[in-house]
């Protein structure tokens, strides 16, 4: 070890002590002087309040005393100084009781509370005692600097001291050695050691070789600038060696400090790693998706053989390991990125996934010029590096589309039928409805919608519909609970309607539901049909123009008037049986009137069947539910239900209300809720708007019958 382990004291250290202690060498010296100058008991008057004391009484006074301390002549000390001092008095009143029974000189600073201060000199006299009492305030200002500039020095030598000895058990204790070396590469100190396995480095041997190298190393530094390495030591005659970081600084004047650590383990993981990226690459050699991985200087460290062939890049410019934002700009210019409209932004996110690669998190779907379609992937990486995968989806993306249009066709083609269809999935959840079940059931996508549970819809059907355990065994045959053969029923609508519904079990465990109308064929079957089934595409459409009204309406519709009374009386008698279980009383107002619209009749007996059991649900236990309706004289037409002792408010029953609502819209009806708090009475009207009566098929159209 060269040199001494401890470190010295500065300059500036140094001169701070010696000053602080000539400073204060000089103002003893000039006390001393002072006091010892003053032999007669009465000179100098004037400098200060000068007392002359015997037997502890003032026997004489000078001129300045008399002004300072008012007439003490005669007085007893102890009092003087008690005037003057306040309660900060103890301390001279015992130096003064000490003077003057031993002996003993006094020369204090004394400090009051009003922040005044005070010399006071004692020294015997004869056979009295002299003291001299002077404003100090120049002096404590002075004094109080000076004690400052003490405490700061001792503070600064106690942080050296302590620098000194973390610095020293650092480089005894820790696993460094540090050095110190002049501008000509002299070593004018090193110490400390490193231990290696079952030896250690010594500094000597450390730093001699570290001054070797920078012999052999002329390339000029700049000063303040680091100087890094790693250098490798013999460590015993087993030819065993050992790793070491080693940082040099060089300072303005030449000179040089440098530390230097054992980096074993980051050797150790450095061979790892090489040895690691070599596997890699034999492995990922037969991989058929492209991978790229940059190390944390976003410089390409690894790739395999197919981001070769789909980058269709030169390999060789690959191997010389270029950095992705070369890469993006090359690939840019063969035009194997996506057409972009703000490239410099979308190459600005790439690159910013190296500003906290532990969080990146990149996927992306790159479409190509050519057609292609590249799934790209980043994923973070050991040592700060980010892992790029592409993945050529192009033909699987065809696939789905394929697959997709394949899916909307089947959808459009189940739309069209005449049949409601509804498919559950095993989980009983509802996976599709086809429109023709909405027409049906009067239902829309709000009511009936994707991902609704069995249960719920069958609940809702069983309100539309006369009680029937076809329901529950639906219900059960959906949800597993019975053996998986197709079967077929038949249930009766609100309407009147019959409907035949056919089960069927699906491959993957779902279950397909049929519903199709009994009377379809007859020659009213039209009357049944959805307003919708006219459309563009020509489906139910059989009416020539001799055969519709100017204003559209099929002429089919005006020729059979709505049996408004026989739809209230039947819808009653349907209701009836329920009514009876529930103890509520079924009753029928009588109906007039002969107005036209456009519902048809097993329409308006549905809403009047859905707007009874809203009734019906709603009324108490010995209630009264009334069935009406007004067939009008040309200007209104409107079907009723009125229950007594209501409940509930009908708004809990939101899903059959609802579908009340779809139905009465079709045929440009509304449905109204009346309340009355004070009776207790709930009705529920739906109005129709009339239609207009058909006018005379013009002459010349006349001849035109099919």
């Amino acid at each position: 070890m060269r040199g001494e382990s401890v470190i010295s004291l500065t300059a500036n250290d140094l001169l701070i002590a010696v000053s602080v202690g000539l400073i204060l060498f000089v103002f003893v010296c000039w006390r001393l002087y002072y006091v010892a100058g003053r032999r007669d008991p009465m000179s100098e008057l004037t400098d200060g309040a000068v007392l002359l004391i015997s037997d502890g009484m003032v026997r004489q006074a000078s001129e300045a005393a008399e002004a300072m301390l008012g007439p003490c002549e005669n007085q007893p000390i102890i009092r003087v100084l008690d005037d003057l001092l306040g309660q900060d008095a103890a301390d001279a009143r015992d130096a003064v009781n000490r003077l003057e029974m031993i002996g003993e000189p006094m020369d204090m600073l004394i400090r009051t509370a009003n922040s005044k201060a005070f010399e006071i000199i004692g020294n015997p006299s004869g056979a009295m005692i002299r003291l001299v009492i002077r404003d100090a305030a120049l002096m404590d200002v002075k004094l109080r600097d000076a004690e400052e500039r003490v405490s700061a020095a001792d503070t600064a030598l106690k942080q050296r001291k302590w620098e000194q000895e973390t610095l020293n058990g650092l480089i005894h204790e820790a696993p460094i050695i540090a050095w110190h070396r002049t501008a000509t590469g002299e070593i004018n100190w090193a110490g400390g050691e490193i231990r290696v396995r079952n030896t250690s480095v010594s500094a000597d041997q450390a730093v001699d070789l570290i001054v070797a190298r920078t012999k052999l190393n002329r390339q000029p530094v700049l000063a303040g600038q680091p100087q890094k390495s790693r250098i490798e030591i013999v460590v015993n005659e087993n030819a065993e060696t050992a790793s070491l970081h080693v940082v040099e600084i060089i300072r303005q004047d030449g000179s040089r400090i440098g530390l230097a650590t054992d980096a074993g383990t980051a050797a150790s993981a450095e061979r790892t790693l090489t040895r690691f990226v070599q596997t890699m690459t034999e492995t990922f050699a037969h991989l058929t998706v492209g991978l790229a991985i940059f190390d944390r200087n976003q410089t390409l460290a690894l790739f395999n053989p197919a981001l070769v062939q789909m980058w269709q890049v030169e390999p060789a410019w690959l191997a010389r390991r270029p950095s992705l934002r070369d890469i993006i700009d090359e690939l840019r210019t063969t035009r194997r990125l996506p057409e972009l409209q703000d490239f410099h932004k979308w190459r600005s996110r790439l690159l910013g996934l190296f500003e906290n690669t532990e969080a990146a998190d990149y996927e992306d779907l790159w479409h190509l010029a050519d057609g292609s379609n590249i799934r790209v992937l980043a994923r973070p990486h050991p040592h700060g590096s980010l892992a790029f995968i592409f993945d050529d989806v192009t033909e699987r993306v065809r696939l789905e589309q394929r697959y997709r249009h394949s899916i909307d066709l089947r959808r459009a083609t189940l739309d069209r039928l005449t049949e409601g269809i509804a498919v559950f999935g095993a989980n009983g959840l509802l996976q599709f409805v086809n429109q023709a079940f909405h027409d049906t059931w009067g239902t829309d996508s709000e009511t009936v919608y994707a991902a609704m549970h069995a249960r719920q819809l069958i609940g809702l059907c069983e309100t539309l519909s006369l009680s029937d355990p076809l329901w529950q065994r639906l219900h059960s045959f959906i949800t597993g609970e019975e053996s998986r053969w197709a079967w077929s029923a038949r249930v009766q609508m609100g309407s009147g309607r019959v409907l035949q519904v056919r089960v069927a079990p699906l491959p993957d465990g779902s279950t397909m539901t049929v519903f199709g109308d009994l009377r379809a064929g007859s020659p009213n079957f039209e009357d049944d049909l959805p307003p919708h089934g006219d459309d563009e595409t020509g489906l139910h459409q059989k009416h020539s123009p001799d055969s519709t009204t100017p204003d559209g309406e099929p002429r089919a519709k005006l020729r059979e008037r709505s049996k408004l009374a026989a739809a209230v009386e039947q819808t009653s008698l349907m209701l009836s049986e329920p009514a009876d279980k529930l103890g509520v009383l079924i009753a029928i107002t009588p109906v007039s009137g002969e107005t036209m619209v456009r519902a048809a009749e097993t329409r308006i007996r549905q809403i009047l069947f859905n707007l009874g059991s809203i009734a019906l649900a709603c009324a108490d236990d010995g209630a009264r539910v009334t069935f009406g309706g007004d067939g009008g004289n040309g200007d209104n037409f409107s079907i009723s239900v009125t229950t007594t002792g209501a409940g509930i408010e009908a708004g809990t029953h939101a899903p059959l209300l609802a579908v009340s609502k779809t139905f009465a819209a079709r045929d440009g009806g509304e449905i109204e809720i009346e309340t009355n708090e004070d009776t207790r009475e709930l009705r529920l009207v739906c109005r129709f708007q009339p239609l207009k009566p058909p006018e005379a098929v013009p002459n010349h159209l006349s001849g035109i019958e099919a």
